[in-house]
Parts: C-alpha cells; sequence; structure tokens
C-alpha cells in the first residue's frame, strides 16, 4: 500500500469458510476506538472453518452497536430472505449521521441487481465519503469494481494471504493517511482565516482583534474535530500557527503561541475525556481564558509591571465619567474573565449545532492543493538562515510602521497613566525592544521543512505527513493567489 496516498476504498474477498467476516469483525474491534463506523456483517451459522461448505443461514450484526437480526434461511432451492429485517437494517444505517469507515459484509448478487446494500454502498463510495470496506463474493469481485467503479481499491484476497494482522496494520496505516490529508486540509482552511482575518483586523487596527479572534478559532476546532471525531486537534494547532508565520502583515510570533496554545488548551479536555459536548465546553472555557492571561504575560515580560498599572489607571479614569470605580486590576479581570467564559459557552453551543457544510466549497478546493503531493514548492522562508541574517532582518521588521504605531500607541498609554520616572521609562522602552527584536529574529529562524523531517525522524510519521501536505498546498495556494492577482 502506498506510504502517502490513501485509497477510497477496500475490498476483502476469498471462498466460502477463509475468514473474511472474521476479518471484518476484528477491523471493528480495532478500528472503533477512534473512528466512527458503521456497517453490517453477515453472521454465518455454524460451519467448519475452511470447510468450503454453505452456511445453512446468515444474520445480519449492526456495526457498530452490535443488534442482531435474521437474515436468510437456507431452503433446498436456495434461500429465503427476511425482507423486513433488511428494510429495518437500511433505515438504521441511513439514520447514522457523519460516518468515517463503512463496513458492509458478503457483498454478490443482490447488490449487483440494484438490491440488497446497493444504495448504501453508492452513497458511500461518493466524493468525501468514507472509507469503504467491502467483503465481497470471490465469484462476483469483477463486476462489483466494475459496477461501483472500484478500479482504484485495494484488494485482499485470503485465498492468498491468512496475515489478519499485517492486513489490520495496512488499514489502519491506509486511515492514517486519510486522516493526514484531513488535517492537511483543515489546517490550511484555519490558517487561512488566522493569517486572512487576522491581517485585515490588524491594518484597520480593531481593537480586542486576538479575543475575537479565539472566539473564531473554537468555532473552527469545533468543526474540525465533528469531522474527526476529535483526533488531530493538537496537529491543526500546531500547523496553523505555523503557517501564521507566512502573515503578510502584522506581528507574527506572538499570534503564532496564541493559535498553537489556544488550540492546544481546546484540544486537552476532548484527549482526556472524549468528544462529546462538555469536554468541547471545557476546552472552549480554557481557550477563552487563555487568551487574557496570554496577553497579559505577553505584556508583562515585555513592558513589565507598569502596563498593569497603565491598565487600572486608564480603565478607573474612564469609568469615574459616569461615576462608578475606583476598582482594583483583580476585580476588573475577574469581571472580564466572566465575560469571556459567557462567550466561550454561547460559541459553543452555537458551533456544536451549526451546519458546517458551507465550507465544503472551500475545503474541496484545498484538498485539491493537498492531493498535489511532493516536496513544498518554492516554500517561502524554506532554506535556514543565519542568525546574522535573522538579527539583520528583525532590526527591518522593527522600522515598519505595522510595529511602530501600536508600539507607539502603547509606550505614550504608559507614559501617561503610570508613575514611572524618567529613569524607569527609559528601561522599559529598551526592554520593550530588546523583547520584541528577539521574537522577529526567533520567527525568521522558523524553517517549517526542518520541522517536517525532525519529526519523521521520530516517527511521528502522521505528524510529518500532514505538516508536508499544509505545506505543499499552501505554496501552491499562493502561488495562484498571485497568478490571480
Amino acid at each position: 500500500m502506498n506510504d502517502e496516498r490513501a485509497t477510497r476504498s477496500i475490498l476483502i474477498t476469498g471462498d466460502l469458510a477463509t475468514g473474511k467476516t472474521t476479518l471484518l469483525l476484528q477491523l471493528e474491534t480495532v478500528l472503533r476506538k477512534r473512528y466512527r463506523l458503521a456497517g453490517v456483517a453477515n453472521i454465518a451459522s455454524p460451519r467448519a472453518h475452511r470447510s468450503a461448505m454453505p452456511a445453512g443461514g446468515y444474520d445480519f450484526r449492526i456495526i457498530p452497536s452490535g443488534e442482531s437480526y435474521s437474515w436468510a434461511a437456507r431452503r433446498e432451492n436456495g434461500f429465503d430472505f427476511n425482507r423486513q429485517n433488511l428494510a429495518v437494517v437500511l433505515s438504521r444505517l441511513r439514520a447514522v449521521g457523519d460516518v468515517e469507515v463503512c463496513l458492509l459484509d458478503d457483498i454478490g448478487p443482490l447488490e449487483l441487481a440494484g438490491d440488497g446494500f446497493d444504495s448504501v454502498i453508492r452513497k458511500a463510495a461518493g466524493e468525501h465519503g468514507p472509507l469503504v470496506i467491502l467483503v465481497v463474493k470471490k465469484r462476483c469481485l469483477e463486476d462489483v469494481v466494475r459496477c461501483y467503479g472500484l478500479s482504484s481499491s485495494e484488494v485482499y484476497d485470503l485465498d492468498q494471504r491468512q496475515d489478519h494482522e499485517k492486513i489490520i496494520a495496512e488499514i489502519c496505516h491506509d486511515l492514517e493517511n486519510r486522516d493526514a490529508r484531513n488535517i492537511a486540509a483543515f489546517s490550511v482552511l484555519a490558517g487561512l482565516t488566522e493569517v486572512g482575518v487576522g491581517s485585515v483586523l490588524h491594518a484597520v487596527r480593531v481593537p480586542f482583534k486576538g479575543h475575537f479572534l479565539a472566539l473564531v478559532q473554537v468555532m473552527m476546532m469545533i468543526g474540525f474535530g465533528r469531522r474527526l471525531n476529535g483526533r488531530g486537534l493538537y496537529q491543526i494547532a500546531f500547523i496553523a500557527a505555523l503557517l501564521k508565520s507566512f502573515s503578510p502583515a502584522g506581528p507574527r510570533l506572538k499570534p503564532m503561541f496564541y493559535i498553537f496554545t489556544q488550540g492546544a488548551l481546546f484540544a486537552l479536555p476532548t484527549s482526556i475525556f472524549g468528544w462529546h459536548f462538555p469536554a468541547m465546553l471545557g476546552g472552549a472555557m480554557l481557550t477563552s481564558v487563555s487568551t487574557v492571561f496570554l496577553s497579559l504575560g505577553f505584556s508583562l515580560l515585555k513592558y513589565g509591571r507598569a502596563y498593569f498599572e497603565m491598565l487600572e489607571t486608564a480603565f478607573n479614569r474612564i469609568i469615574a465619567a459616569a461615576g462608578w470605580g475606583p476598582y482594583p486590576l483583580g476585580s476588573i479581570l475577574l469581571t472580564f474573565l466572566l465575560i469571556k467564559i459567557l462567550l466561550a459557552v454561547g460559541i459553543t453551543l452555537a458551533a456544536y449545532h451549526f451546519d458546517f457544510s458551507f465550507i465544503e466549497r472551500r475545503l474541496a478546493r484545498i484538498r485539491k492543493l493537498v492531493a498535489h503531493g511532493g516536496p513544498p514548492v518554492e516554500l517561502p522562508r524554506g532554506r535556514k538562515r543565519s542568525w546574522k541574517a535573522s538579527a539583520v532582518g528583525a532590526c527591518r521588521d522593527m522600522g515598519r510602521i505595522g510595529f511602530l504605531v501600536p508600539f507607539g500607541i502603547t509606550v505614550t498609554l504608559i507614559c501617561i497613566f503610570s508613575n514611572l520616572h524618567d529613569g524607569q521609562l527609559l528601561v522599559m522602552l529598551l526592554r520593550a525592544l530588546l523583547v520584541t527584536w528577539l521574537g522577529f529574529m526567533l520567527i525568521r529562524q522558523i524553517n517549517p521543512l526542518s520541522l517536517v523531517h525532525f519529526f519523521r525522524q521520530r516517527g511521528a510519521r502522521g505528524f510529518a505527513l500532514a505538516m508536508n501536505h499544509s505545506l505543499t498546498a499552501w505554496s501552491v495556494y499562493r502561488q495562484e493567489g498571485e497568478k490571480d492577482d
């Protein structure tokens, strides 16, 4: 099986009593721990293994619930089928929501005649559908491939190999490839949103833009988590933060740290307790609250305690005009945190019930770019820079209007609302400039391709593959955008 590509369907075949259904049930046991499954196994009446004797009857077993329904009983002239139970099973399958793996057993003449599970196979085998795993009667294999357009399927013939463990490992490997491509597509979409919206908000000097972007990130992480059943959220946060380094406007290092930290905090409860609403809500609240502490932490590192003194004094002077206050900084921050938590609850409720199908058109284009494969094309900052070149480039970054205006406003406010004397102001100014210069220099040292190789060498193949797909799609997307311009 190809190390980089992900197949859309897998066919398991073989003669009677070769263990096809046994392998399907083993796959269910392994895959249900990570993926949303749906399907049906045909459980035959007891018979000797590899006896080549037909079973006396079959029962449907719904995957993953385990419910059983009688299906076929052998008679002298063939089988008697329980059509009523078939209708029940089909209705159960159609009622299932988002499915990542569809497993169907004993596909053969009935389906080729447009009966049985024909409609389920056609729906599941559509574009961007789940991975379809079919157990196919060997005599019908070629007709099934031709009927459902499955010529690119991976085929496992149990007459030729009985190494179930290796087969299961290969199928899990294929699912990992699918995950890597989905994670890459979602990471690029998150990166485009952060870079596009963030750059616009920074350009027009919108206040509290970081808090707004945090709420947008929560909505997107919920949407991605619903599609991936909670998997890969740490990877999406990391790759989206990495892509932020290519932002054409505004600061980069601090937003990159925000994006990853907020995304990781959202993923933390869901990775511990599973993908469900309470865990999502906990993650959203952590993300929302972290925005405040991250902002205050960076400001403390950059400007020192004078920044907090400026905040308290400025806020109390503003509310004094309405006859309120004064209030200590702790009370002000606590009120702000409560507001943030309420907003996080509202966003989570909205995103949990929201229909994210509108992003499919955008994702369709990104998925095509992800399918481009290979190494990133003319990736920005693809070559490692020397520390000297990064230091010089950082000085140029500090001379740009995008840095000078917000920095000048903050320093002016500190001068007005804090009680620092001239010497303290000078130290604070030098400290802020030094921290900023170091940040710009570090961002210029980031080499995305070296990160891909780093994770590959340490066995994180899926993560490295997702990063490689993301960087490829990003670079191609930028090239297409430049051509459109």
